[in-house]
């Protein structure tokens, strides 16, 4: 199970770079969102919990390799455990293939691993949703977006983008295209700044702390 599962994972990602770099020559309203909604249905197929047929919620993996829900095993068990007699074995069977799987009194499935990779997949599939159908935020024609700018916080298409990095005082920008957003080790990065919302301040973000106000501020605080 576990080969079968590697493999199909592998394919996935194999789609997904394949996908991506065809984007990469020229995106369009109908072309741009197509790779990104076969993608999603690929990702749900996958991380789909064999009880509750839903998307995996807090996963949890059987020494069997098959993964469900937390809520979802936790019934199953709760269900097993019913029909234990006093002094028999602690043990529940995986609802897919039947194997039993022992526990100690102290074992629960709360204290099951959690599986890494099943979870930055969710992860990647919850950026997959987010970003399938995306429009430009800074110009009004419903044009699919291909990347976003953190520091501005605004998802920009490609034109929007050239007229963005004309401005010398946006150029120190970080900028993520959809595809680097969906990477793990882009998610620290990608996370929009704290922006001032008081009146006169232009909702611009905070970048600096005042240690005699013990807050965050942002550049008009400090001037």
């Amino acid at each position: 199970m576990t080969a079968q599962f590697q493999s199909l994972s592998l394919c996935l990602f194999d789609t997904y770079r394949q996908q991506q770099q065809a984007e990469t020559q020229s995106i369009s309203n109908n072309m741009a969102t197509f790779p990104h909604t076969t993608l999603v249905k690929q990702m749900e197929e996958l991380l789909r919990c064999p009880t509750c047929h839903e998307t995996l919620k807090e996963p949890k993996t059987l020494r069997c390799f098959h993964s469900f829900c937390k809520d979802c095993l936790a019934k199953h068990v709760k269900s097993q455990e019913e029909k234990v007699e006093e002094g028999d074995e602690h043990f529940f069977c995986c609802p897919m293939c039947r194997t039993q799987i022992q526990q100690s009194e102290e074992e629960s499935v709360e204290t099951l691993k959690l599986n890494f990779f099943i979870n930055n997949l969710l992860e990647m599939l919850s950026k997959q949703k987010r970003t399938a159908f995306l429009h430009c935020q800074s110009c009004s024609g419903q044009i699919a977006a291909a990347c976003k700018c953190v520091d501005c916080d605004q998802y920009l298409c490609e034109n929007c983008l050239k007229a963005h990095n004309n401005w010398s005082a946006l150029r120190c920008h970080a900028v993520f295209s959809l595809e680097e957003l969906t990477k793990p080790e882009n998610q620290g990065k990608a996370k929009p700044k704290g922006r001032c919302h008081k009146d006169g301040h232009d909702n611009k973000p905070f970048e600096y702390y005042c240690d005699s106000c013990d807050r965050i501020a942002c550049i008009n605080c400090v001037l």
